[in-house]
């Protein structure tokens, strides 16, 4: 039956075979999935999806977007091509993981060509590079220690310069 306008007070257990569907609420106590059980948000598609005690999953439109476990978080497990941003309390491009170009934004919602894109000063400890480390402004250093240093425009040293070899 229904309970149209009702109030339903139970002092035990409730159980149902069916669907209970609720306009609205209050849960003062534990709301407690079977091993496998979903929560719907309007469709089968959109849900956060309990999997034993391995995991939880949230979908949207049917794509997992987000999945929790005990070791880690993994967010688009499938690949999508869906970005993943963090927000700061001043920068809403904290963070960005562009999921179409494969690439990582800080500071900026544009990526360039190359795997990470820095909006902002960056301070290092010590860059250990395989290839070529370059700068379209000045690079500040305390001491450069390298094989080879090349530079296409006018080098300007305000300290001691020692070189060794040839």
């Amino acid at each position: 039956g229904t309970a149209a306008n009702h109030h339903v007070t139970a002092s035990g257990n409730i159980s149902a075979s069916g669907t209970i569907t609720a306009n609205g609420g209050t849960f003062t106590g534990n709301i407690e999935l079977p091993n496998n059980g979903n929560i719907f948000v309007g469709s089968n598609d959109t849900k956060i999806e309990a999997n034993n005690d391995d995991y939880w999953k949230i979908f949207a439109n049917g794509n997992e977007t987000a999945r929790f476990t005990v070791n880690n978080i993994i967010f688009n497990e499938n690949g999508n091509a869906k970005d993943f941003r963090v927000e700061g309390q001043n920068d809403e491009n904290l963070f960005l993981v562009d999921g179409s170009e494969d690439k990582i934004a800080i500071g900026t919602d544009t990526v360039s060509d190359s795997l990470l894109t820095v909006d902002g000063d960056v301070k290092v400890t010590n860059i250990t590079a395989s290839g070529n480390i370059s700068a379209s402004g000045t690079i500040t250093a305390n001491t450069i220690t390298a094989e080879h240093i090349t530079s296409t425009d006018d080098m300007t040293v305000t300290d001691d310069l020692l070189v060794n070899g040839k």
